[in-house]
């Protein structure tokens, strides 16, 4: 037997450098390195077995010891910083925990102006050096540069006048990642894909050049909406900031890379490897309900995230998602080295079906060179070839779609000419060529320009080609065509054409004409109509086996949006954050960072919603969420960025800050007469939005002008008893009451009031406001009695839907107020 490479040393000494040595490798590592050592040194190997077996176990009583030793440092500090001190703006309420960075209390603002708890961190007394103070500062100037949905908020910062610092972190009221896990014994699919949102944070902080450094299950929370937030960038450095072998070094031994105990820098690829060890943990939890994917495929992942290599490890954390996705949809993962065979299995077993169709599309692109010279022969004897050949295209020109390239330059035209003069120039196929128009036009109607998707869809449908099924999806998309231009009436007789077809169609095609049908209806400002249809279609959708999440989710914010006009709030809010929870999750999995549009208008209806009711503080982050999300998504000028510009200047108007409004709906009028026909009725209700906040921030000339522009507009083009004409009527009132004409205020007032009775249930919010302007109109006339029966129907309406203390609210009650003290001095019985 050869000599080992331990007789030299003791036998303690020996267990000792081997134990450290493995308990720094990856399980197939660590496996290999016992198997060499069985061999020669039996003994040892038998220790050292038992010894990585009781690993979770002294891991565990370490983590113990630790947390007894914070809470004598937590009762140290209770004392040092009684409850009541203020720290900056802020004062402390209580401590939530000790680290090595600090403590971290609850607090509020002193002033009480601010009633939400933050969280707040300091370094505690009595150790606070040179460097401390250093990190302490460079975490509250990272964590400031750092905006991400899963990354914990900084809100405030400061240093004390004793040269402390602190800093104030949105409150997370929740749990811990791994306790979160136990308690809801989740299945292994659903801590996986919360895992993502994770692993996406630290990617955006690496591609702002942060490192965390500390990544392990107690700096992640999640919140009781089921929100991850990845906390305490106490380690974090810029990573151009990091110079070699500097000081020392702050980590969590449990989850550090192998090269940082050795002196090694923290980096990209330290914070992936305790990614990896969390993604171990993760994978080790029991589960309620056996998972069928395969958990060892999600073991290869760990060990390539937790190789000792940096060098083989992934890339980036972003890699590191991509291949967690790969293993939530069934996909070949890059830590499985598995070769074609592998690969192409698993596709298989995923696509049984598919495979084929996958198959012919591969041998149509190899011989795509030779297609030119033998399509005519092609197109004519292998139809099945040419469908695939639309198939092909449809990805080609879907790529300048928003929903899947957030974004991207629109390039939809430049691709259609570009296919018009090679492919499209070859297909005298009927039926290929309507697939092909109507890829094209489907894409031109989620860019927004709805004239020339119409002109395609047109094309398509005069074809006379296809089965039933193509020409009754074309029929839909082009009714769609029609709404979203505003042609509700064109649009209705459409769908009703296909409703009337869909008696012989699969229950998906029927629920899709109702659904389309009713969403036309409410949008006309005929929500009564609309309602039953849309409940029927939401009903069959989900009776539909393996309905699609996202299909689902339309049917629920469709639902939800007539509700709301309707006045029925409470169950709109219901249907709609039941639609976001299906979107994120889909946008989780898919990997879309800011989602897809259909998400950003999820999240700007369910800001509506909020502003609506009343709650301008949950409504404003909301809004502000769903604009940057279509900033981000949607090409410049796309009519739904300019919707929730209007949602959230709106807002800002009825709540006080009227000159910021002023900025939002000037450039959301700009964008609509960018994007949209001149003569479409959109650019009129911005016109009146605009109108509206001129009005609230003292320019009563300009306001008057686009008051009357958009009533002109919106009469014309929806006619004369459409709610949306009863809004500007009101306006115009509100205008003339304050410039002091009573009378002309009235007259605006009763004709609101009229459309309103003849369009909306007796109990529906807006009523209220045009109650409320004719019963200022009448008290300022000096008609008090005539007020009063307006004021307190507005009043009621008002008090059932909105908070005490709502502006909305007050302004009605001291309407009414107002008229019954004129009243009680004119008639003092």
């Amino acid at each position: 037997m050869s000599p080992g490479p331990f007789e030299d040393v003791s036998a303690t000494e020996k267990l000792i450098a081997a134990y450290e040595r493995m308990a720094e490798l990856a399980p197939a590592a660590r496996e290999l390195e016992l198997e060499a050592i069985r061999e020669d040194q039996p003994a040892l190997a038998g220790r050292l077995e038992r010894m990585l077996a009781r690993e979770p176990e002294a891991a565990a009583w370490l983590e113990g010891l630790e947390q007894t030793l914070a809470r004598a440092l937590a009762a140290e500090l209770d004392s040092a910083w009684a409850p009541g001190r203020v720290i900056g703006p802020y004062r402390l309420e209580r401590l939530l925990g000790t680290g090595g960075m600090g403590a971290v209390f609850v607090a509020r603002k002193a002033d009480g102006e601010l009633k939400r708890p933050v969280a707040l961190k300091l370094v505690p007394p009595g150790l606070i050096d040179g460097d401390a103070e250093k990190r302490f500062r460079r975490e509250r100037d990272l964590l400031a540069s750092l905006s991400h949905p899963h990354i914990a908020q900084l809100l405030d910062a400061g240093v004390t006048e004793a040269g402390q610092p602190w800093f104030a972190m949105e409150y997370i009221d929740g749990s811990h990642f791994m306790d979160w896990c136990r308690e809801r014994e989740s299945r292994l699919e659903q801590r996986v894909r919360l895992l993502l949102d994770l692993v996406d944070a630290v990617q955006f902080a690496h591609r702002n050049l942060v490192v965390h450094g500390d990544i392990k299950p107690g700096n992640v929370m999640v919140d009781a909406h089921g929100r991850l937030r990845l906390l305490d960038f106490g380690i974090a450095r810029l990573m151009s900031e990091i110079p070699s072998g500097e000081g020392p070094r702050y980590y969590t031994a449990r989850y550090a890379a192998p090269e940082l105990p050795a002196g090694g820098n923290p980096g990209v690829v330290t914070d992936v490897y305790a990614l990896g060890v969390v993604l171990r943990e993760v994978a080790a939890l029991p589960e309620s309900v056996k998972s069928r994917l395969p958990r060892d495929e999600l073991g290869l992942i760990a060990d390539k995230a937790m190789c000792t290599d940096p060098a083989d490890r992934y890339e980036t954390a972003r890699h590191l998602g991509d291949d967690l996705r790969h293993w939530l949809l069934r996909e070949p993962v890059d830590a499985r080295r598995g070769g074609v065979p592998y690969r192409f299995g698993k596709r298989v077993r995923r696509h049984p079906v598919a495979s084929a169709g996958i198959a012919l599309g591969l041998m149509l692109l190899i011989g795509f060179s030779l297609f030119s010279r033998l399509q005519a022969e092609r197109f004519a004897s292998e139809r099945d070839k040419a469908r695939q050949l639309a198939s092909f295209l449809e990805q080609v020109f879907v790529s300048a779609d928003p929903e899947h390239q957030p974004g991207r330059p629109i390039t939809a035209r430049e691709l259609l000419d570009r296919g018009r003069e090679g492919i499209a120039r070859s297909m005298t196929d009927p039926a290929v060529r309507q697939a092909f128009l109507s890829v094209l036009g489907r894409t031109y109607q989620r860019l927004g320009e709805y004239e020339t998707s119409g002109h395609l869809l047109e094309e398509a449908l005069a074809l006379e080609v296809g089965d039933a099924n193509a020409v009754f999806d074309l029929i839909l998309e082009r009714a769609e065509t029609h709404r979203l231009a505003g042609e509700f009436d064109v649009a209705v007789a459409r769908y009703r054409d296909a409703l009337s077809r869909s008696a012989t169609m699969d229950p998906a095609r029927h629920a899709r004409a109702l659904g389309g049908l009713g969403r036309t209806l409410a949008q006309a400002g005929r929500p009564a109509e609309a309602v039953p249809l849309l409940e029927e279609s939401l009903e069959r959708t989900r009776g539909i086996p393996g309905a699609a999440p996202g299909v689902l989710a339309d049917r629920l914010n469709d639902t939800g949006s007539a509700l709301f006009r309707l006045g029925r709030l409470d169950q709109a809010v219901e249907r709609l954050e039941e639609a976001l929870a299906l979107r994120r999750e889909l946008d989780r999995v898919a990997g879309k960072t800011w989602g897809s549009p259909r998400t950003a208008t999820l999240v700007n209806n369910l800001g509506l919603m909020h502003y609506l009711q009343g709650r301008p503080g949950e409504a404003e982050p909301l809004l502000r969420d769903a604009l940057e999300r279509r900033r981000q998504i949607l090409p410049v000028g796309h009519p739904d960025v300019a919707q929730t510009l209007t949602n959230l200047g709106l807002m800002l108007k009825d709540y006080g800050s009227a000159e910021a409004a002023v900025e939002f709906l000037r450039e959301a009028l700009e964008v609509r007469r960018a994007g949209l026909q001149p003569d479409h009725y959109r650019i009129g209700q911005a016109m009146l939005n605009l109108a509206i906040a001129l009005r609230e921030s003292g320019e009563p000339t300009d306001a008057e002008d686009l008051f009357r522009q958009s009533l002109d507009r919106l009469a014309q083009h929806l006619g004369a008893d459409h709610p949306q004409v009863a809004v500007v009527h009101t306006e115009m009132g509100t205008l003339w009451l304050d410039t002091g004409r009573a009378d002309r205020a009235e007259a605006a007032f009763r004709r609101s009031l009229d459309i309103r009775r003849k369009r909306l249930p007796g109990s529906h919010p807006h009523l209220a406001w045009s109650l409320v302007g004719l019963g200022t109109a009448l008290t300022d006339l000096e008609r008090h009695h005539e007020a009063l029966p307006h004021l307190r129907e507005a009043v009621a309406i008002r008090q059932a839907v909105l908070p005490e203390n709502d502006p909305l609210r007050v302004q009605a009650e001291h309407a009414l107020l107002k008229a019954q003290r004129m009243v009680a001095r004119i008639d003092p019985r």
